[in-house]
C-alpha cells in the first residue's frame, strides 16, 4: 500500500488529473455557458494552476528542491497545456 506522503501517490495524483482533464476536455462545452465574461481563460488556468501544484508536489516528494520543483512542474503543464491545445 502506498504511504500518505510516497512519491508514487503523488504522481498518481497528477496522472489521474492530466487524465480528467483530457476526458473533460474532449466534451463540447457550448451547452454549458457561464454568464462570466472570460470564464473559459479562468477554467483554464484553474485547471492548469491545479496541474503545477500537483506536479511540484510529486516533484518535491520525489527529491527535487522546491524550486527545481517548481521549475519542472512548470515546464511539465507548458508542454502538457500545448499538447492539449
Amino acid at each position: 500500500m502506498l504511504s500518505a506522503r510516497s512519491p508514487s501517490r503523488a504522481w498518481l495524483a497528477v496522472g489521474a488529473w492530466m487524465a480528467l482533464t483530457v476526458i473533460l476536455s474532449t466534451f463540447p462545452v457550448d451547452a454549458i455557458q457561464p454568464s462570466v465574461p472570460d470564464a473559459d481563460k479562468l477554467g483554464h488556468a484553474a485547471v492548469y494552476g491545479v496541474l503545477a501544484l500537483l506536479c511540484a508536489r510529486a516533484w518535491h516528494r520525489h527529491g527535487s528542491s522546491q524550486a527545481a520543483a517548481i521549475e519542472r512542474a512548470m515546464a511539465l503543464v507548458l508542454v502538457f497545456g500545448a499538447l492539449m491545445e
